[in-house]
Formats: structure tokens, sequence, C-alpha cells
């Protein structure tokens, strides 16, 4: 099946896991993929396997809680491949899950970079996709997810 031959995808948090899963699946599709992660090294090892198998793929890093970084990744899709279609934000801090403080002794700085990460970093990155996704036609999607699997 290449279904979605000629589209453009970007996995925000597609260095393991369900990101990478979904990158290559996506990729296995005929989509060419954009992986962002805070780790470069999982981004562009995804992206390596994915063309290692004939598909077309970028790894960079990228920080879902940073305007710029975010904006870049958006930008690596349209420098790349000249579109964004599709847009999968699997970014995840599960720090104050993991941690499981209760409300008198969980730490601010824990609790905001939960928040920037789970909450602000995927409408981040839904505002920085809008546009190029708009302007690419025939309807997007975004996926949202959050795991640290």
């Amino acid at each position: 099946m290449r279904g979605l031959r000629g589209k453009v995808a970007v996995i925000a948090g597609g260095g393991s896991g369900i990101g990478a899963a979904t990158a290559r699946r996506l990729a296995e599709e005929g989509a060419q993929v954009v992986i962002g992660d805070l780790f470069a090294d999982a981004a562009r090892s995804v992206a390596s396997s994915i063309e290692s198998t004939g598909g077309r793929a970028t790894g960079l890093a990228f920080d879902v809680r940073d305007t710029t970084s975010v904006a870049r990744l958006m930008q690596t899709a349209m420098d790349a491949y000249g579109r964004l279609d599709k847009l999968h934000v699997n970014a995840a801090d599960m720090g104050a899950v993991r941690e499981d403080p209760d409300a008198a002794e969980v730490s601010f700085e824990l609790f905001d970079r939960t928040i920037a990460v789970n909450l602000r970093g995927h409408l981040l990155c839904t505002q920085q996709a809008l546009p190029h996704l708009l302007r690419s036609g025939g309807g997007g999607a975004i996926v949202y997810t959050t795991s640290e699997s």
C-alpha cells in the first residue's frame, strides 16, 4: 500500500516508541517524513532506518517547549519536501506522573516542565504547523498522543 505517496508528515517526538513506529508506518505508506526529537541521534537513526528501506526521511533535534525549535521543525518539512500534510505530536514529559508527588510536595519546576511539554508544546506545534497545512490544501491531519513508551 502506498496511500500517502506525495504527502509529507512531521512527527514531533519521533525518535522512539510510538512516534518512531508512526514515522516508519507513514513512510511505508509513501509519505516523506520529518522526525524531530529532543534526542537528535534518535531522530536521525529513525530517519536512517526509513531511508534504508527506500523511504525519504529527515531527522533533527527539536524541543517542543521552544518556539524557534518548533518553527524550525515545520520549516524543515517545507524546505526538504515543499509541503506539510500531516502532523503527529507525540512529545511527552511524564516526570510528574512517574514521580507521583502529592499536591503538597510537587515542585513547580517539575509541574511547569510537565505542562510545557504535554500541553503547551502540543499547542505550539499546532500553531506552527497550521499555516503550512492550510497552504498545502487537500485537508491535513493532526494527531496527538503522549506516551513515554
